[in-house]
């Protein structure tokens, strides 16, 4: 019986992959960071000091990234800082020339108060007696107007032998009456439309007063808010070239490219852990059964190698019998595990990869053996 080999150490490999990472990623990051030169100057990324990592005793590299202007470049430059220094200086006297005003606010001066309005007119109500004595001489002169007329119908009603009560004294009377209620309207219209205009003449005056004075108050409180809107805008104004020259004094840093670090990938040592037990295992289950004892349900015991069972495949580094190792999880339990490829196992062990179920399965203990015989 052919004695079964001893399983990588998975430390060795975590080592071993862990210099490999991180040789990796201090050439990307001296690869990705490349000294750039041009007209404005050039930007260099070297190390400038080194820290040990407390767990693996690997000294850790620390970049300085540096960046040099050119000659006229750096005068501009100078000359600019230069200008918003001075910039910042006059903000600052500024600043403290206006500081009292600053603490107290704003606070407008010199003006007038504000002005209210009057109080509306007392304006009067047509004279009632003014309008009843018109109505009354309207109507005075209508009687004496129409008493001639009058006396002379009835003078000719009675040279007829017409009598009161008759139907000609009943029209006359009739028609009388309604003269008599006709005349009595438009006196009392015409009355009341002088007493109106007496009443208009009155009112019209005191009205105008008030809209004059109205119109004072208007035009006081305007030049009041003018005077109030243009001292705010001065004062405004002296806090923002304040803030013009405190903006133009500001300070800034030169831009340069971004640096790129390297990334170095933990190794799985847990996974590395499992594989080498699995292994073992099954070294451990081969040299038992004997090693042409696997058929029929033994070989279902072998693992999948199959690529398409497998997911997030990462090279390690290293190789069991020339095979090369992988890093890689099983789509059904999304577990790291270290192993081989069954298809690449086939092209130099076709003996060692079997095909169970319509997947392929790796004997890891053929590998093992041929590992160990070199």
């Amino acid at each position: 019986m052919v004695s079964t080999p001893k399983a990588p150490d998975p430390y060795a490999m975590a080592k071993a992959q862990g210099d490999e990472n991180y040789s990796a990623a201090f050439a990307n990051t001296l690869m990705g960071n490349a000294k750039t030169v041009g007209p404005q100057g050039t930007t260099t990324s070297d190390v400038s000091s080194w820290i040990q990592d407390p767990i693996t005793g690997r000294n850790v590299p620390r970049f300085t990234q540096t960046t040099s202007m050119s000659p006229a470049e750096q005068k501009v430059y100078d000359q600019e800082a230069q200008m918003r220094y001075t910039m910042a200086k006059a903000a600052n006297q500024a600043a403290g020339t206006a500081s009292s005003a600053l603490a107290k606010g704003f606070k407008p001066t010199g003006l007038p108060a504000w002005q209210k309005y009057a109080k509306g007119p007392n304006l009067v109500e047509p004279d009632a007696a003014y309008q009843d004595k018109i109505r009354q001489n309207m109507m005075s002169a209508y009687n004496r107007d129409v008493a001639p007329q009058q006396s002379a119908e009835d003078a000719q009603l009675a040279a007829r032998g017409m009598e009161p009560g008759g139907q000609m004294y009943y029209n006359i009377a009739n028609q009388r009456q309604d003269a008599l209620g006709a005349q009595s309207l438009q006196a009392y219209n015409q009355a009341g439309g002088e007493a109106r205009a007496q009443a208009e003449g009155i009112n019209k005056p005191r009205q105008q007063v008030w809209q004059n004075a109205n119109t004072n108050v208007d035009q006081s409180n305007a030049l009041r808010g003018a005077m109030y809107g243009e001292q705010g805008d001065m004062y405004n104004r002296q806090l923002g070239s304040i803030g013009a020259l405190a903006g133009m004094g500001q300070s800034y840093m030169p831009s340069s490219p971004g640096f790129s670090g390297g990334q170095v990938n933990p190794f799985d040592i847990a996974g590395a852990q499992m594989q080498n037990y699995g292994i073992q295992a099954n070294n451990a289950a081969q040299k038992n059964a004997g090693i042409f004892s696997l058929a029929g349900g033994a070989m279902k015991m072998l693992p999948f190698s199959d690529r398409r069972t497998k997911t997030d495949i990462v090279p390690i580094g290293a190789s069991l019998a020339g095979a090369p190792l992988y890093t890689f999880k099983y789509w059904l339990d999304g577990v790291t595990h270290v192993g081989v490829m069954a298809d690449e196992v086939k092209k130099i062990h076709p003996d060692a990869v079997h095909m169970i179920d319509g997947f392929d399965h790796v004997d890891y203990a053929v590998l093992s053996r041929r590992h160990a015989d070199g």
